[in-house]
């Protein structure tokens, strides 16, 4: 129970910080209901990261209660009403960018402003709080699936469901795809052998989704296409080294991707072992993942188009207009997280709320730089690309990057979006355990940037 209430506030919550091991990811595709929430072999790169992803859980709370005051407490708009954005530079020209906050999606208008709103019916006052749902604008209505489980049209979306096995084997793994408009759910395809990860996006009319290895540790990556039904591996994706003893594997094994596009599958992952925390440690440092890795989704072939020089973190924040990674890259070393004798961590500094590199990655080692991290108040979660530009999303406000430099578009208060209630034994940071945010990091409404400005 703990640890689903832990990945329901991550995800609800809409806050793009990477966990280490996207061990929910992993783990469970988020399908409709719990059918995917069977045991699963649970190799050590996971049972590591878990440990790191339950620090950065009571991150986000901890955030929630410094930057936005106690959940819930805020005027809330209704959904199908409007609220107005504080426009702060003026742009010229004229689209609709899609954002959400919390479980709130809004079609903003660009160049005033002005918001329509969309509130999912668990943020609504009085109901249940972090309930998983993805607005789908084509549809009208929100859907039980991440976002990238969506079809490009909009009109139906695919989920993965795994079905208990004869006692002594694997169990069986089956991708849906679910027709919007009359709720028609169809079995596309179905296989035996390990756990289902996420639906990890559409390119096209082909599915790409990923599949624990049968006899490994790793992750594969399969694509289905929904004309003929025909499915596939991509490439030889081979298993990720086996650590030395003491040793585990702290990021998401080379090799998993974590979303596709029309330039390749991306993920953020680590070679770094980490050799804690083990039992009576009173201290460890976290291994966060710092490389950006491409794999071609044609022979799965895997090649590096990014490593932290710093040793700090890298986050995938979302493609530009051409399908490029833009990214975040931490410009410090992870520190050292104490270990309290209840059980409970205490570090040094959120390493996501430090200063960060912001890049646009166009292929091995190449990149275009839009921030050098030496202005604390821009603070990205997420980004996304079109003909005008980069739109980028992070607490409070919404910043554009063209030709004539990034700039701030429109501030978002705590307040200006719904904010959903805690749920019943919500975790909360110990007395003590959680710094302030450091001077002038941003406040307010995480937004996200869903899609590009139409």
């Amino acid at each position: 129970m703990e640890e689903k209430t832990r990945i329901r506030i991550h995800d609800a919550l809409d806050v793009e910080h990477p966990d280490p091991t996207l061990r929910r990811r992993v783990l469970s595709s988020l399908p409709v209901d719990d059918r995917d929430d069977e045991p699963h072999r649970r190799p050590a790169f996971q049972i590591a990261g878990g440990v790191i992803a339950a620090v950065l859980a009571v991150t986000v709370i901890a955030t929630m209660l410094y930057f936005g005051g106690r959940l819930g407490q805020h005027s809330q708009p209704a959904s199908g009403s409007s609220l107005q954005l504080t426009v702060t530079s003026a742009l010229g020209f004229k689209c609709t960018l899609p954002v959400t906050a919390y479980l709130t999606y809004a079609e903003v208008s660009i160049p005033d402003g002005r918001a329509e709103v969309h509130v999912a019916p668990s943020a609504t006052p009085g109901t249940k709080a972090y309930s998983l749902a993805t607005w789908d604008a084509a549809a009208g209505r929100f859907v039980p699936v991440p976002r990238q489980a969506l079809s490009p049209d909009g009109k139906e979306y695919a989920y993965l469901a795994t079905t208990s096995g004869v006692p002594g084997q694997m169990p069986t793994l089956a991708l849906h795809v679910v027709t919007i408009g009359s709720g028609r759910d169809r079995q596309l395809w179905t296989g035996s052998g390990g756990g289902g990860g996420p639906v990890t996006g559409w390119v096209g009319s082909t599915i790409y989704f990923a599949k624990s290895q049968e006899n490994g540790p790793g992750m594969e990556l399969w694509a289905l296409d929904t004309t003929s039904g025909s499915a596939r591996r991509v490439g030889p994706n081979p298993p990720p080294p086996a650590p030395k003893p003491g040793e585990v594997m702290s990021g998401p094994p080379i090799g998993y991707v974590q979303q596709v596009n029309s330039l390749g599958g991306w993920s953020v992952t680590s070679d770094r072992p980490s050799t804690g925390p083990k039992p009576g440690d009173t201290s460890f440092t976290p291994v966060y993942p710092d490389q950006l890795q491409r794999m071609d989704l044609r022979d799965g072939t895997l090649a590096s188009w990014f490593t932290n020089p710093t040793g700090g973190y890298v986050q995938l924040l979302g493609f530009d207009a051409a399908g490029h990674p833009i990214i975040r890259a931490g410009l410090e070393a992870p520190k050292p997280v104490t270990v309290a004798p209840s059980g409970g961590y205490s570090y040094g500094g959120n390493p996501f709320q430090q200063p960060a590199r912001v890049l646009v990655v166009t292929g091995p080692g190449s990149v275009t730089p839009i921030a050098d991290g030496s202005n604390p108040s821009f603070s990205p979660i997420s980004a996304a690309g079109d003909s005008h530009g980069i739109w980028f999303g992070e607490p409070g406000s919404i910043w554009f990057f063209d030709r004539g430099g990034l700039r701030k578009f429109a501030d978002a208060p705590a307040g200006a979006f719904p904010m959903p209630t805690a749920p019943p034994g919500a975790p909360t940071p110990p007395p003590g355990s959680m710094p302030s945010p450091p001077p002038g990091y941003p406040t307010g409404s995480p937004v996200t940037i869903v899609g590009g400005c139409a």
